[in-house]
């Protein structure tokens, strides 16, 4: 929303929230451009230089040479010229990171694998048997998620126990990012433009912002739920991912918005199960 603050950045983003019942839980993974195109400094608002400017041109702030406020999400280009050089800097990076395979493991939760560690060892002990250095133990006994790793495969078979096998056990997957077709593992922060609605909801969110969730969180057939209804929009992605809705929605207003802008959308999907009859 447009904010006027000028003693802090703009606030330019909300957090959506992926919650799971389950360990294991169903995930598709989503993927976007290798390269993601910048938004230009002091980018326009209706093709207006000016910032603030309504629909009927009516100036409420005045003109700002130096751009708008800064946001709080940033690109920071990486300092590291490819993969190889990075991985000779940074600590506990993989050598052969986007160059082919990597390893993957499935680890425990960290705090029961913490818990666990600090009832059968002291880092002196675990010192003394793997021949480590403490700046590296130290890590394995962190309830913090900053400061906390996990022991590498050659690190916990140096160790000889049979606590947590899962931490030897190893799988591979394909890392070559240049060789990618859909591009590279989607990234935490998406830039989604508002869209009008014309119909009388206030709150009408666009249905990009619902689309990726959607499809990376409920397989085909699977049935999403929204509680505040609203406008539809959630139902009305899943009817175009091939999924089923629940629509909870209290003002009966809005129920008739959602009757009439989800009904050809479910006439075409009964047509569709009738054709399969």
């Amino acid at each position: 929303m447009p904010s006027s603050v000028s003693d802090r950045f703009t606030v330019d983003f909300e957090y959506l929230f992926f919650f799971s019942k389950n360990k294991k839980y169903y995930f598709e993974t989503q993927y976007e451009p290798l390269k993601v195109p910048d938004r230009p400094v002091g980018d326009r608002i209706g093709g207006n230089k000016y910032f603030g400017v309504n629909k009927n041109n009516d100036m409420r702030y005045k003109k700002n040479e130096l751009g708008r406020n800064k946001r709080t999400v940033w690109n920071i280009d990486s300092k590291y010229e490819d993969c190889e050089q990075e991985a000779t800097v940074r600590q506990g990076m993989h050598k052969d990171r986007g160059n082919g395979l990597v390893e993957k493991r499935d680890l425990p939760n960290q705090k029961e694998f913490v818990d666990k560690l600090r009832e059968n060892f002291t880092a002196e002990q675990i010192m003394e048997k793997t021949g480590l250095p403490l700046t590296k133990v130290e890590h394995w006994f962190r309830y913090d998620e900053s400061g906390f790793s996990y022991p590498s495969k050659d690190d916990w078979e140096k160790l000889g126990t049979d606590l947590f096998p899962e931490l030897k056990e190893v799988w591979y997957e394909n890392d070559d990012i240049s060789a990618r077709p859909e591009g590279r593992i989607k990234r935490t922060t998406w830039s989604i433009n508002t869209k009008p609605f014309k119909e009388a909801h206030f709150a009408t969110y666009p249905e990009e912002l619902c689309y990726t969730p959607i499809k990376a969180g409920c397989p085909i057939g699977g049935i999403v739920l929204d509680p505040f209804f609203g406008a539809g929009t959630t139902g009305l992605v899943a009817l175009k991912q091939n999924k089923n809705f629940i629509g909870i929605e209290l003002n009966p207003k809005y129920i008739d918005i959602i009757k009439n802008r989800l009904r050809p959308y479910l006439e075409q999907k009964r047509l569709k199960a009738m054709e399969g009859k």
